[in-house]
């Protein structure tokens, strides 16, 4: 904890209190927690559960089938995810709700 705090500039108090939740850090302490850690901002916000962002991805050179996805790729595949994360937090309104019959 003592390392952590020395590294985002802070006393080690002060850390805790972002680790046991009666503290809320700053947002410039979010991001170098973020890169000291090598997650993404949401993770650290508890935004998302996939704590890899695109630039890790791209680090850890995924596949699919065999094949290595590039950059742009590893995007598209992330605006996909965020759009199904997106649509899952929508509140359904009842009038547009569609009925599978099938």
């Amino acid at each position: 904890m003592q390392e952590v705090a020395i590294k985002l500039g802070l006393a080690k108090s002060s850390y805790a209190g972002y680790e046991g939740g009666t503290r809320t850090p700053p947002i410039d302490k979010i991001i170098v927690l973020a890169q000291l850690y090598q997650v993404s901002t949401d993770y650290i916000l508890g935004l998302t559960n996939i704590p890899q962002s695109v630039n890790c991805m791209i680090s850890n050179e995924l596949q699919w089938g065999g094949s290595h996805l590039n950059e742009q790729e590893l995007k598209i595949v992330q605006q996909i995810v965020e759009l199904m994360v997106n649509k899952s937090q929508v509140r359904p309104n009842p009038k547009n709700q569609q009925v599978d019959v099938g």
